[in-house]
């Protein structure tokens, strides 16, 4: 048994009360090398000093340590993101592999929005992984927060019977592209605790580095021991980085996406007067997240929900257009002004076509910028004088073969 406080090992005990058995062992005095070099650079972002790398690895570290402690629920998911081949799914191969299989369990978030079964898998579990999340929408985050705030949770069991359980398992996802949620407040962002892994090593991986690593899975344990210590100590999580959760909570939140790409905001002070040309009412903003929501594959949101966080944008104040109508300081881009732009500011038009026809001696010089004759030979009333006289028209003598007398009306 090992003391999480201290790092101790203790002889086994009934009175520990513990039903976690990892599948490595644990060796304190072991050196992890490779992977502390490989960690460093997979989560250094551009321009950071090595102290702001050694408080990620800290960081990051801690949060994994909560998947050893039996006792408690950890209070919030790891969330790794960032390009393919930049170590998020390895990291993860780390916490499948210090936990084992037979602790592990592999729901993603969107299973726990739509499938009814999915959180009976998490009984009784000290870790649950999935990794390259899809990018889909969820729409029902309320299964995810019972799970991550020591809430009772209805599991069901398919075709066994339904129990309750409060989840202990660490929750842990990896994607490329973050899932957008459906989350009018914070809870959710403030739910996960998300690491960027920036740096893509395609095309120039080490093919025998996940070997290595989990040649000092022993030391690496110890490291994530005396990490949950600290966690421990301290009492409470660290503050993640700022750039990290602002990016996170962007790229989750469709509310901040339809903020960033389709509104133009105008500086003003709350309640102010301003015009139709500098900010747009209420509803009508409301309706332009709906519609750009569905055209990017996404649910509408009700309105209530949307103005409440779509208030939360830095910057964003009511005011009042019109006759004193409700309304927000942004211009609202419409949808069909995704255009091409220009020096002259209009739409790209086509080079003109050369007008077509057929001219002696060069078939592919345009007929009007040649006043030669035109090389076909003219048609005589001996090809096709029976037929005019059967329906009554003269023929014309002139060189158009296809002119005929005046019929007495418009074509």
């Amino acid at each position: 048994m090992v003391d999480l406080r201290s790092g101790k090992l203790l002889p086994h005990s009934p009175d520990h009360m513990s039903y976690v058995q990892v599948s490595v062992p644990y060796e304190p005095g072991m050196a992890t090398p490779v992977y502390d070099a490989w960690l460093r650079q997979g989560l250094r972002q551009e321009g950071a000093l090595d102290a702001d790398v050694e408080a990620l690895v800290a960081d990051i570290e801690e949060t994994a340590g909560t998947m050893l402690d039996p006792s408690r629920t950890p209070s919030k998911a790891l969330f790794l993101f960032g390009p393919s081949r930049s170590g998020k799914s390895t990291f993860l191969r780390l916490l499948r592999a210090v936990a084992g299989a037979r602790n592990t369990s592999a729901v993603t978030l969107h299973s726990l929005a739509t499938d009814q079964f999915a959180a009976a898998n998490l009984y009784g579990k000290m870790l649950n992984v999935a990794a390259d999340l899809s990018n889909k929408h969820v729409e029902d985050l309320s299964l995810f927060k019972m799970i991550t705030g020591e809430d009772v949770v209805q599991a069901n069991r398919k075709y066994g019977n339904q129990f309750e359980f409060t989840n202990q398992c660490l929750v842990a996802f990896s994607a490329n592209e973050l899932p957008t949620v459906s989350e009018a407040s914070r809870a959710y962002a403030e739910r996960m605790k998300p690491f960027h892994f920036p740096n893509s090593f395609a095309g120039r991986e080490d093919k025998t580095i996940e070997a290595k690593l989990m040649s000092e899975l022993p030391g690496i344990l110890a490291r994530w021991v005396k990490a949950y210590g600290r966690f421990l100590a301290r009492g409470s999580y660290r503050s993640t980085d700022a750039a990290t959760q602002q990016n996170f909570e962007a790229k989750s939140d469709r509310v901040v996406q339809f903020f960033q790409d389709m509104c133009t905001l105008t500086e003003s002070a709350y309640g102010q007067k301003m015009t139709t040309a500098e900010a747009t009412g209420r509803r009508d903003v409301a309706i332009a997240f709906n519609a750009w929501a569905e055209r990017n594959g996404g649910s509408k949101m009700g309105e209530r929900a949307f103005f409440n966080r779509f208030a939360q944008m830095e910057g964003l104040t009511e005011v009042r257009i019109g006759k004193g109508s409700r309304a927000f300081n942004v211009i609202v881009a419409k949808a069909d002004e995704d255009t091409w732009s220009s020096e002259d500011d209009g739409e790209p038009v086509a080079a003109p076509v050369a007008p077509s026809g057929v001219v002696a001696g060069n078939p592919w010089v345009a007929a009007e910028s040649d006043e030669s004759v035109c090389g076909v030979q003219g048609v005589t009333a001996t090809v096709n004088g029976a037929e005019a006289d059967a329906q009554g028209l003269s023929m014309v003598p002139a060189g158009d073969p296809f002119a005929t007398e005046d019929l007495g009306y418009d074509i």
